[in-house]
């Protein structure tokens, strides 16, 4: 072996795993040269130009510390892991509740059927479909539709002034130099994700998660509903005048007299 083909890397992406190394060839002791960085432990990053940041890519300060390079490197190590909840709402460009100080990093979430044990890693068990899926610059997060429906879960942390103003920035036609471009989604497909449950629920495990998410949020005062495809196909008629039922109910005599109503 020459000692061009000793330190010479095979081909590799810019972000690769040390299995992916190893596989093609690459020696322990070429992983472990300075010119490969670690972003977590099992993954290297060549060292290529200049490493792009979130405002160099046009994104927000993130509320987590981890780099792109860092999340592409969970993601090369776990494949099945997509990026949700506020994580996600990053990368879509959600905003975040204005009145939120970032004291100290969030955990990076990541939905995934298997446990991911990840310093700064917070884990929510289940199985994203692919409908729900989407990529934003190479990395796999939950869709606009699914990010909005599980952040109505996450309260108190995003209160219903922070969830309209998340799902407004959804369907709004942003203005672009000439003109307005087209919203990332519509309240329509808004509707058709909000605590609707796929097959996957039919789980015995994935029904102990959401019986224990159900709690968590009666806890908050929020009463949760179980939206399945019937109710999808008759336009949710029947959940809509549900609905409106129980905020009547709740509402403040003044309310009600706003509305007309005795």
């Amino acid at each position: 072996m020459t000692t061009t083909s000793r330190t010479r890397l095979p081909p590799l992406p810019l972000v690769f795993t040390v299995a992916e190394a190893r596989a093609k060839g690459a020696s322990r002791s070429r992983l472990r040269r300075q010119d490969l960085a670690v972003p977590l432990h099992g993954a290297r990053v060549q060292s290529v130009g200049t490493p792009p940041t979130w405002t160099g890519l046009g994104f927000a300060t993130p509320p987590h510390s981890w780099t792109v390079e860092d999340l592409t490197a969970l993601q090369r190590l776990r494949p099945d892991a997509v990026l949700s909840h506020a994580t996600a709402a990053h990368l879509h460009g959600i905003p975040r509740p204005l009145d939120r100080a970032v004291d100290a990093p969030e955990p990076v979430s990541v939905s995934t059927p298997r446990d991911v044990r990840r310093p700064g890693v917070r884990v929510h068990r289940r199985t994203v479909p692919p409908e729900h899926r989407s990529v934003v610059h190479g990395l796999t997060v939950t869709s606009p539709e699914r990010t909005w429906a599980d952040l109505c879960a996450v309260r108190p942390r995003w209160d219903e002034a922070d969830l309209v103003a998340a799902g407004d920035h959804l369907v709004r036609h942003p203005w672009a130099g000439g003109g307005r471009l087209p919203p990332r989604t519509t309240v329509e497909r808004l509707a058709e994700v909000l605590e609707y449950d796929g097959e996957h629920h039919l789980d015995r495990q994935q029904q102990a998660r959401d019986a224990r998410r159900d709690r968590r949020l009666l806890s908050y005062g929020v009463t949760p509903m179980r939206i399945t495809a019937a109710d999808h196909a008759e336009g949710y008629r029947s959940v809509i005048a549900q609905l409106q039922q129980r905020r009547r109910a709740h509402d403040s005599p003044s309310e009600k007299t706003a509305r007309g109503e005795s």
